[in-house]
């Protein structure tokens, strides 16, 4: 009697359950998420966010020659994120009024 390995199996069920990418389709706003993807989103935009705040508020700081640079960057990344945000969230509304 052949002796069958239980390993493969396990790793062709892996690969069938998560080989799909929870990072697909983050520009296409109008594209419906499961899940998982919208999980994705949500963390691939909060890190844009966090990157262009602190650039801004680094670059901005530079600029200014601010004296107390940490508040001015919390400042600046909440201003940031607050455009990023609504600017995101109006462009979901709008491809997805668009899509239907």
């Amino acid at each position: 009697m052949p002796k069958t390995s239980y390993i493969p199996n396990v790793v062709r069920n892996f690969k069938k359950i998560y080989n799909k990418n929870m990072f697909k389709h983050l520009t296409n706003f109008s594209y419906k998420r499961n899940a998982k993807e919208a999980i994705g989103f949500y963390i691939a935009y909060l890190v844009l966010i966090m990157i262009v705040g602190a650039l801004l508020a680094s670059a901005l700081g530079i600029v200014m020659d601010t004296s107390d640079s940490f508040t001015f960057g919390l400042k600046v990344g909440n201003v940031t994120a607050i455009i990023i945000t609504t600017v995101v969230a109006f462009l979901i509304l709008k491809e997805k009024k668009t899509a239907q």
